[in-house]
């Protein structure tokens, strides 16, 4: 946890569908006082890539995907954006295990004229909501 200054960890290991160890440490808010347990929520972040990417390299070896199939054919119920239906159309499956998909960042209140570092670090912090304070 200091390593990686961290407030907290919980940790559960699974054994045949079953918890067999489950532990937190750690505060809910660094200097609080309040322990976190292990019922206590915590936001999973990008960890569900690895089992995502994984997954999808299963179904390539099985030959049930390719890494070069189109997104729109792969998953043609999913609701594109009407604004971005073309734009979705070359997307592939690579794209999104190396986490690129080819669309434009579009953010709330962004302005063609300005660079993106420059609006990510000034505006939009002030316009768009923390997911995690």
């Amino acid at each position: 946890m200091a390593a990686n200054n961290a407030a907290a960890v919980s940790i559960a290991i699974y054994q045949d569908g079953n918890v067999v160890f489950a532990e937190a440490f750690g505060e809910k808010v660094r200097g609080g006082g309040q322990a976190v347990t292990p019922d206590t929520l915590f936001q999973m972040g990008s960890t569900t890539k690895m089992f995502t990417g994984i997954a999808t390299m299963q179904l390539v070896q099985q030959s049930l995907l390719g890494t070069h199939d189109k997104l729109v054919n792969t998953l043609p119920d999913i609701q594109y954006p009407a604004s971005q239906a073309l734009t979705w159309q070359d997307i592939n499956i690579h794209h999104l295990l190396t986490h690129q998909s080819g669309l434009f960042d579009r953010y709330i209140g962004s302005d063609e004229s300005r660079h993106l570092v420059e609006y990510m670090t000034t505006s939009y912090p002030q316009q768009n909501r923390q997911m995690n304070p």
